[in-house]
């Protein structure tokens, strides 16, 4: 049998060999044997085992020496709790590795420790190798979701909990929630985890009463001799979101041909947990267009709802935003607009402009007629009238449009015979497809130009001239110019118009007497001619008196032409004839009166009417008295012009020169008058018109005052400055006013000067207003003796927005200053009677004196429709003697030569009587210092 060495000892003894061979000779020494021995190594010198866990390392065990004992492997140093299995645990012959377990019990203390593995033979010496064990510590870690939630107040959310075990940690674990805010609770399924288990389930649960906001819950997992772990959950918690509803249009747009229908589907969206019903509606639709859905209300599984537009024929085309509402139970209502486009069926219409036109008879008149296509409508479209009065014929150029011709001129024109009055004439276009359309036109036929003339009487010494003045009442729109000439007067009278041809409503024809004319009545024709229309004619009165107008103790002269007589009489007495007087020198009439009293009748131009008739029943020497003043009062005149300077915004200049007002109001500054002749003041004043509530006041800031001015006829006054150096404030006064009871109540001053009569002027309240009045005037240092002012109050009572009764009281001062007016009472109502009807109609007006009005009685009868008639009565206490009653009649004059009776009231025409008397005042001359009077007045209607 062959020994076979260990590889080992091979090299070992063949090292020896070399060795000896190397040291010389050829026999060599026997060496001493080998020592055994053995070596020992692990594969894992170190490891970290859990509790309950193992670790293994390799063994090598190495032979020296040809060792081949058994070894034997133990371990030393093991910690409590932890154990070493070798395999195997002896290691025999030639065996050289084992394995050895480390075994780690569930009791085990954490920490590290140094194990010895310990290799152990018979005849060798043992050898060690150590193990370096590290027990860890048991541990558990969590994990809580995403690590956030959101949760909507009122609901609920969970979150998952996984834990993980480590390091030998096999205990339960429980779990706990904290940092939960108000309203927020936590629940955990399960709440610990058993042994063997991972996860878990948090729910929260957030009450309804719980604010939105944002909060971090921390989670913590516990065990037996684990550190406890934790996990934060980010919660957010929004508010709940409120129940809404929103609506859609698809599409939002829609066109419709008018006639047609469209439609558009409308989309509902339910949010916030709403479920309930949507009603819908159509909101905005003009005339002609309606809608209808298709679901309504939409139910609570329905989304849509198609709504239907349909449109007439009568829709007006354009854009129109209509919206669908829609509305729910505990919702807010929502809108959405469907934009609606109307255009035009092919069509066509037609206006005429202007729709209502006058035509006069015989002549003729045009509108336009204008037709608008719609649709595309590109047809001729005819035109025709109806509806025509007789007499009336329509022509219309073009009678029909074609392509862009959009506008045909309608002609009516009217014969002489057509019937006066107004028609409606249809105007009707039509076209081949289209619905024929009308368009109206009013027409009214007026009656063929006209107008007619009257001329007032005249009245002229021979060698004088007289005027009258020529009335032309133009008709039916006439307005061209007549031209004027008089036939039939008498040799030696020549006439002159001015204006002969007139443009306007009067001409003044002069006639010049002369001397050899003989005195009588004389007619004249006065022919008026234009173009197109007959001549008219007129009349015109001519009375040509002689100079000796007779003599007597009573004259009466008249200076100003304007009312020169026509006719004057007089009565001696108060009863007998009444005698014509004719005109002597300078329109004197001279008569005698020998009873104590008598009167004194007269005819005088009437403006718009053949004369104004006044009668004065006075005694003998206050008919001299007044045959006096007739010159005095009422002076020849003369034009003047002028300007004022320093009037602003609202504010009116007014001036007299004398007795003659002019005035203008701001932006105008230019005025003109006829003034006085001869010598007299200038006053002029700025004013402003104050309304407050029902009161007016005509208020005054400054005045200019020029004494004893003569202007030159035809002259320019220069100007009045109210804000320059002549210019001076005006003097107020506070006026008490009793009596006045509820009536409407003026105040006001008037200023008379020692060389002139300006009773123009009234400032002051005008209308309503309360005691005391604000009255305007001239301080006291610019007057002079015999200026006056002359303070009024006038009451009057309105029966509806006519004046039934007026009561006035004046007062003169020089002075303006602060004073009391007492108004008298009422006028006794008189008696008005007809006492007469032919040639024309005659009136009285009987009454009683009263004690407040002792001193004089009027009466007036005016008839203003038609042709203007006035007679006016006046007579003094003095008259009527002891008499208890007054007793105004008209008298019948048609017996008197020279009175025409066409000057007489009319019968059948509606007249208005006004009955006043006065106290205070028993004279003509009694206007002085501190005088005063007090007037009442009666109004009424009546028809004779």
């Amino acid at each position: 049998m062959m020994l076979r060495w260990p590889s080992f000892v091979r090299s070992a003894v063949l090292t020896l060999a070399l060795a000896a061979c190397s040291s010389g000779g050829d026999g060599g020494t026997t060496q001493p044997p080998v020592t055994q021995s053995i070596g020992l190594s692990l594969s894992a010198t170190s490891g970290t085992i859990a509790r309950g866990a193992s670790g293994n390392s390799t063994i090598t065990v190495s032979r020296v020496g040809g060792y081949t004992g058994s070894v034997a492997l133990t371990a030393e140093n093991l910690p409590t709790g932890v154990t070493a299995d070798f395999t195997p645990s002896t290691l025999a012959g030639s065996a050289t590795s084992a394995t050895v377990v480390f075994n780690v019990g569930t009791t085990a203390a954490a920490g590290s420790s140094t194990i010895t593995v310990r290799a152990a033979g018979g005849g060798v010496t043992a050898v060690t190798s150590t193990y370096a064990l590290t027990i860890p510590t048991p541990a558990v870690a969590l994990t809580a979701g995403t690590g956030a939630s959101s949760i909507v107040v009122g609901g609920s959310a969970t979150v998952p909990i996984t834990i993980t075990r480590s390091n030998g940690f096999t205990d339960v674990v429980t779990l706990a929630a904290s940092g939960l805010p108000a309203g927020v609770t936590a629940t955990f399924t399960p709440a610990t985890i058993a042994a063997g288990s991972t996860t878990s389930t948090l729910s929260l649960t957030v009450a309804g009463t719980a604010a939105a906001g944002a909060s971090t819950i921390t989670i913590s997992a516990s065990g037996t001799g684990v550190t406890t772990q934790t996990a934060s959950v980010a919660l957010t918690l929004t508010a709940a979101a409120t129940p809404a509803i929103s609506l859609t249009s698809t599409p939002a747009a829609v066109s419709i041909v008018a006639g047609a229908n469209g439609t558009t589907a409308i989309g509902l969206s339910r949010t916030g947990g709403f479920a309930g019903d949507v009603t819908l509606a159509l909101e905005g639709a003009p005339a002609g267009v309606t809608g209808a859905f298709s679901a309504n209300p939409v139910l609570a599984a329905g989304t849509t709802s198609t709504l239907t537009i349909t449109t007439t024929g009568a829709a007006v085309p354009g854009i129109y935003n209509l919206t669908v509402r829609g509305t729910g139970t505990g919702v807010t209502a929502t809108t959405t607009t469907v934009a609606v486009t109307v255009t035009a069926a092919p069509g066509i219409t037609v206006a005429a402009t202007p729709t209502a036109v006058s035509v006069a008879a015989g002549s003729a008149t045009t509108t336009a007629v204008t037709i608008t296509r719609a649709g595309g409508y590109a047809a001729d479209v005819a035109l025709a009238a109806t509806g025509l009065p007789a007499g009336v014929t329509a022509g219309f150029a073009p009678a029909t449009l074609t392509g862009a011709t959009l506008t045909s001129t309608l002609t009516l024109t009217s014969t002489t015979g057509a019937a006066v009055g107004a028609a409606a004439i249809t105007v009707t276009a039509s076209g081949t497809g289209v619905t024929s359309q009308t368009a109206s036109v009013n027409l009214t036929v007026t009656a063929a130009p006209t107008y007619t003339m009257a001329a007032t009487a005249v009245s002229a010494q021979q060698g004088t001239a007289g005027a009258s003045t020529v009335t032309l009442t133009r008709g039916a729109g006439f307005v061209g110019t007549v031209n004027l000439a008089v036939t039939g007067l008498p040799a030696g009278v020549t006439a002159t118009f001015n204006p002969a041809a007139v443009t306007g409503t009067t001409s003044t024809l002069t006639l010049t007497v002369g001397g050899a004319v003989a005195a009588g009545n004389y007619t004249g024709v006065i022919t008026g001619t234009t173009a197109g229309l007959a001549n008219v004619t007129a009349n015109v009165a001519l009375t040509v008196t002689s100079p000796g107008g007779g003599t007597g103790n009573v004259n009466w002269q008249f200076c100003e032409a304007g009312r020169f007589p026509l006719w004057f009489a007089f009565r001696d007495g108060t009863t007998g004839a009444w005698t014509r007087v004719t005109a002597g020198a300078n329109q004197t009439y001279a008569f005698t009166i020998n009873s104590s009293v008598g009167g004194v009748a007269y005819a005088q131009p009437l403006s718009g009417g053949p004369a104004q008739v006044t009668i004065n029943y006075f005694t003998r020497a206050e008919l001299t008295q007044m045959g006096t003043l007739e010159c005095v009062n009422n002076r020849a005149t003369k034009a003047l012009t002028g300007s004022f300077a320093g009037l602003g915004a609202g504010q009116t200049g007014t001036v007299n020169v004398g007795s003659s007002l002019g005035s203008a109001a701001f932006p105008t500054t230019t005025f003109s008058l006829d003034a006085d002749d001869g010598a007299t003041d200038l006053l002029g004043f700025r004013t402003t018109t104050v309304s407050g509530g029902t009161s007016v006041s005509i208020v005054a800031d400054r005045a200019v005052l020029r004494r004893d001015v003569n202007y030159a006829a035809s002259s320019a006054i220069p100007v009045i400055d109210f804000n320059g150096a002549e210019s001076f404030p005006v003097q107020t006064a506070q006026f008490t006013v009793n009596g006045g009871g509820s009536d409407l109540v003026q105040v006001y001053a008037n200023f008379q000067s020692t060389n002139g009569n300006f009773s123009g002027f009234a400032f002051g309240a005008l209308f309503g207003g309360a005691s005391p009045y604000t009255v305007y005037g001239i301080p006291l240092a610019r007057t002079r003796d015999g200026d006056l002012h002359m303070a009024i109050a006038l009451a009057s009572t309105l029966s509806g927005s006519e004046v039934s009764q007026t009561r006035l009281v004046a007062q003169y001062n020089r002075e303006l200053a602060n004073r009391t007016l007492t108004i008298g009472p009422s006028l006794t109502l008189p008696a008005i009677t007809v006492t007469g009807t032919s040639p024309f109609a005659r009136l009285k007006s009987r009454g009683t004196w009263q004690t407040e009005y002792p001193d004089a009685v009027g009466a007036g009868f005016t008839q203003s429709s038609g042709t203007a008639r006035s007679w006016t009565l006046l007579a003094s206490r003095g008259y009527f003697g002891a008499s208890a009653e007054y007793d105004l009649e008209t008298p019948d004059f048609s017996g008197v030569a020279g009175f025409d009776n066409n000057w007489g009231l009319r019968t059948g025409v509606a007249t208005t009587w006004t009955t006043n008397a006065q106290g205070g005042l028993t004279g003509f001359n009694q206007i002085i210092e501190g005088a005063s009077f007090k007037i009442a007045a009666r109004i009424g209607t009546v028809t004779p």
